[in-house]
């Protein structure tokens, strides 16, 4: 019986000096600026602190690392005071975002008329706290264009999110393909006629770019498949006594083949629509607790949806890409047009449904 025991080669421990010594030769600083990043002594700029972290990652260093960015990261989220269930369920989601975000990352939500031009641009140029990312819905306004380039060119972050606006410099969208949108919502009613004469568009308003590439697509199309038919486009600003107005002004004048509401005009026209003989094909836009209900009714044909908690999920993912809050990096969902009709209707109304953490 062999008693001679198996060394044990142990392995060679390196010490911290060297260790620190390669990090800060990967990252081309000194050995100091390593010690104060990984040790969190004193100041350090926000550039050298991600070149040491980068090669401290890169070297596998067998520690927790610090974050990346050391100071607080503040957000300016700008939203429209509404009370509409849309912009309900995009306040919700950042709501709940904020219970899964770092502490370091503040979100400031700013409610805004969405019509008012002058306070937008007071809110971007005066801000009432650092800001490092704007996240907006922008409305259509060669103003507020400039003013979200400035904010640009001042090394601030822009993602733009539901709608967005044309000609700024590059950054991130997340929203649907809305003249998509359009053109789905303009092929569905347009195959439900074989001849279709009249149609009533009621556009939400003329301020968000994603209304308007609506309409386009669905004219685009619709006109395509049925070129002799009336298309009557009525702006609404999704004000109630407008949607009525307009619905009773078109019905006056004959049987209305059907109606596309780019925006939320349902509880001021249903009552209108469900009163017809032969109601026209209705399509709207957003799966909430009324368009559930009427769909159910058979009132409302189609609903699309344009996944409203996946965008405010996807914009906060590029948003802390941006920032290089790359220690909490969330995954960027893939957004998609939803179409709902009452047969493959959700079992849970998604305005109820639990947003689950990201």
């Amino acid at each position: 019986m062999n008693n001679q025991k198996t060394s044990e080669v142990k392995p060679t421990v390196r010490r911290k000096s060297v260790r620190f010594i390669e990090i800060a030769d990967k990252a081309g600083v000194s050995v100091a600026t390593v010690d104060r990043v990984l040790n969190e002594r004193g100041s350090v700029s926000d550039a050298a602190r991600a070149k040491v972290l980068k090669a401290a990652k890169e070297l596998a260093v067998p520690r927790t690392l610090p974050s990346f960015r050391h100071r607080q990261c503040n957000l300016m989220v700008v939203l429209p005071r509404s009370k509409k269930p849309f912009w309900e369920r995009i306040d919700l989601a950042f709501r709940n975002a904020v219970k899964c975000l770092p502490k370091n990352i503040v979100l400031h939500r700013v409610f805004l008329e969405d019509d008012n031009e002058d306070a937008l641009i007071s809110a971007l140029q005066n801000p009432l706290f650092k800001r490092d990312g704007v996240i907006i819905a922008a409305v259509i306004s060669d103003k507020v264009k400039h003013c979200l380039d400035a904010v640009m060119k001042q090394g601030k972050h822009v993602v733009t999110f539901i709608t967005d606006i044309s000609s700024l410099p590059p950054h991130p969208f997340c929203g649907i393909d809305n003249c998509a949108a359009g053109r789905t919502a303009g092929y569905l009613m347009g195959r439900a006629f074989s001849d279709a004469k009249r149609i009533l568009v009621l556009q939400g308003n003329d301020w968000y770019q994603a209304h308007v590439e609506r309409v386009a697509g669905f004219k685009e199309v619709f006109q395509s498949l049925h070129p002799n038919a009336d298309i009557t486009v009525k702006i609404t600003r999704e004000r109630p006594e407008i949607s009525r107005i307009a619905i009773l002004e078109a019905l006056s004048k004959g049987h209305l083949d059907g109606v596309y509401d780019t925006g939320n005009s349902s509880s001021s026209i249903a009552h209108h629509i469900r009163k017809q003989a032969s109601p026209p094909c209705w399509i709207g836009h957003e799966n909430d607790v009324e368009h559930t209900s009427l769909l159910k009714e058979g009132l409302l044909e189609f609903v699309l949806d344009q996944d409203p908690d996946g965008q405010v999920q996807a914009a906060l993912a590029h948003m802390l890409r941006l920032c290089n809050v790359s220690e909490y990096q969330l995954a960027i969902p893939k957004i998609e047009l939803r179409v709902y009709c009452r047969h493959n209707l959700p079992t849970e109304s998604s305005s109820d449904a639990y947003i689950k953490p990201f």
